[in-house]
């Protein structure tokens, strides 16, 4: 992971998020899956969590601040319970990361 940007580490990282918690709703016991996808995203942006701040700090209208912010939105959400809200603003992280336009409409789309 040394090679990447700290922007595709942060969209690895939140890719792969989406993809376990799209899956937890299968599992015997959701939460422990939420648990270990907070845990494991944790895990790797750790290394470039400075850079990706510094980034955010020049263009705070941007894909990666904009994205932090709905990160950060999505996680309080899990730790309080709720799934679905939390699901909703990792996926428009995701939508924002990638550029994608539909970025304000995933809350509809994931609820």
């Amino acid at each position: 992971m040394e090679d990447e940007s700290p922007e595709l580490v942060l969209r690895s990282a939140v890719e792969a998020a989406v993809r376990q918690v799209l899956g937890a709703g299968s599992a015997p016991d959701p939460c422990v899956v939420i648990n270990q996808v907070m845990i494991d995203f944790a895990v790797r942006v750790a290394a470039v969590q400075h850079q990706l701040a510094a980034v955010a700090e020049r263009d705070p209208l941007g894909g990666v601040a904009l994205a932090r912010r709905h990160l950060g939105a999505a996680f309080g959400h899990f730790s309080d319970g709720r799934a679905a809200e939390g699901r909703a603003e990792l996926i428009t992280a995701r939508a924002l990361l990638n550029g994608s336009g539909d970025a304000d409409r995933s809350h509809e789309w994931s609820l």
